[in-house]
């Protein structure tokens, strides 16, 4: 019995150099918190922006230009705001089950320190009077960092 155990003693001392005691290198590159989200703001590295009472935030990955998309409650809104150029024909769009007709629309605003900052928005064309209320209220809250 006590042989047993030295030798699972001397085979765990053993096994000790084989464990990393520095986190691996994807662990330690890991990008900070790149957006700041509240009840009623958005903040990242890049602008900051109101948001919409109730919209669910999704952020970019960490490796691409920084953006978000907001959906409103009932998925059938979609705002994205990106740093980069959106392309409108790869936009996300609404989810939307009734077979409605969807308008979407990309617009691009220069904030004060002249950072270049591109909108999307989609929703049923039936919807977009008071979708383009909030889109529009949203764009104007753009502010840089």
């Amino acid at each position: 019995m006590m042989t047993c155990l030295l030798i699972v003693l001397v085979l765990l001392a053993a096994c000790g150099p084989v464990v990393s005691v520095s986190p691996v290198a994807v662990l330690r590159n890991t990008p900070g918190p790149a957006v700041v989200i509240t009840d009623d703001r958005i903040e990242t590295a890049v602008f900051q922006i109101e948001r919409p009472d109730g919209w669910r935030v999704i952020t970019s990955a960490a490796d691409a230009p920084v953006s978000i998309i907001l959906v409103s409650p009932d998925e059938r809104w979609l705002m994205m705001i990106s740093a980069a150029p959106i392309d409108v024909e790869k936009a996300p769009r609404p989810t939307v089950d009734d077979e409605s007709e969807l308008r979407s629309e990309r617009r691009d605003v220069m904030l004060d320190d002249e950072t270049f900052i591109s909108t999307f928005g989609a929703a049923p064309v039936d919807e977009w009077d008071a979708f383009d209320e909030i889109f529009t209220r949203t764009i104007e809250s753009l502010a840089a960092v």
